[in-house]
């Protein structure tokens, strides 16, 4: 689905349909020669730009641009506004199509008369209307002889419409219309009332080839609803091969983005499991280091124990050295008081 901005009405289409709106649409969906991350032009004419949501703007009438889509989807062509149109074809860089593509009508390029035929034009002739029937006969017989078109020379095969003001004639050059079809309504023509034929027996003096009326009847002719039907079933079998196609293409372009999502999917699910390993693995360092250095700490700390526990022992050793020696050094001197004692009560009793 392709989202577009157009005079600032939003469309929504697909890329088959856009493809089918010219040149210019099928280089605004594909790229080719622009740039969609830039503000530049196309082939240097064109401006291209995108709302404030990101959307394609193209700066033109959106009425305009929803016949555009309409022709690309059905074939139709509005019939009020063809120079507009028309113009709007050539901006995009769309071909203006030579019929109906609806009914196969053929388009009056000139534009000069409802009822003009396109290579046989009578100023004279104004009451004449094309017939929207397909015969490969000239449109206007001379008076009412039979024979060759002075213009194409095909044998004249005219018809006429009794008790009218309107003569209704068929183009060699096949069939023909305005821009947009408006008299054919891409519908049949009715069939001729039968309460304005001529009763039998009596003629008809306004017309002067009321006397051909059976012969031109009596003309072998292609069944005009049955070249339809065959123009219908070739279409349909053209359409049914171009969407078989596209449909392929498109299956193509969807397994192409399935496998290359899929790849992408498996990249990433490599490189997720690559990350979780090298996480896993640094983690696991980390906590072999912290493990080390706990270790490392604790055999400081029982060494700093230990060493604090031989010092305490050497201190409490010379601590009870020390107080052996005070008290062999207090022994030692009670032994010489008593010594000497002994010697003055001993000196005391031989002076006596």
């Amino acid at each position: 689905m392709v989202k577009l901005n157009v005079g600032g009405r939003m469309f929504r289409t697909s890329e088959s349909t856009l493809r089918a709106c010219g040149d210019f649409c099928a280089r605004l969906l594909f790229g080719i020669g622009w740039d969609p991350t830039s503000l530049s032009t196309l082939d240097g004419e064109i401006p291209v730009d995108r709302d404030e949501d990101g959307v394609l703007f193209l700066d033109r009438d959106p009425d305009l641009f929803d016949w555009v889509l309409r022709f690309a989807r059905t074939g139709e062509i509005q019939k009020d506004m063809p120079g507009a149109l028309k113009a709007e074809f050539d901006f995009l860089l769309l071909s203006w199509p030579p019929c109906c593509q609806r009914c196969g009508v053929y388009f009056d390029t000139a534009r000069n008369s409802d009822t003009s035929c396109r290579h046989h034009r009578f100023p004279w002739l104004e009451d004449v209307e094309i017939s929207r029937e397909d015969r490969a006969c000239c449109p206007w017989p001379e008076r009412s002889e039979k024979g060759c078109c002075k213009n194409c020379g095909t044998e004249i095969c005219g018809r006429q419409v009794f008790k009218s003001y309107v003569r209704r004639y068929i183009c060699c050059k096949g069939r023909i219309d305005e821009p947009g079809c408006r008299r054919c309504r891409h519908e049949l023509p009715p069939d001729p009332d039968p309460s304005l034929e001529e009763p039998a027996g009596e003629k008809d003096v306004s017309f002067p080839f009321r006397e051909e009326a059976e012969e031109v009847e009596a003309v072998e002719v292609q069944d005009p609803a049955q070249k339809r039907k065959e123009e219908q079933e070739r279409r349909k079998a053209e359409a049914k091969a171009k969407r078989e196609e596209e449909e392929q293409r498109r299956k193509e372009v969807a397994e192409k983005r399935q496998a290359e999502a899929q790849k992408a999917r498996e990249e990433a699910e490599a490189k997720r499991k690559a990350q979780a390993e090298e996480a896993a693995k640094k983690k696991e360092e980390a906590e072999k280091a912290r493990a080390e250095e706990a270790a490392k700490r604790k055999a400081e700390e029982e060494k700093k124990k230990q060493e604090q526990e031989a010092k305490r022992q050497e201190e409490a050793k010379k601590r009870e050295e020390a107080e052996k020696a005070r008290a062999e050094e207090a022994a030692k001197r009670k032994a010489e008081e008593e010594e000497k004692k002994k010697e003055a009560e001993a000196r005391g009793q031989v002076h006596v």
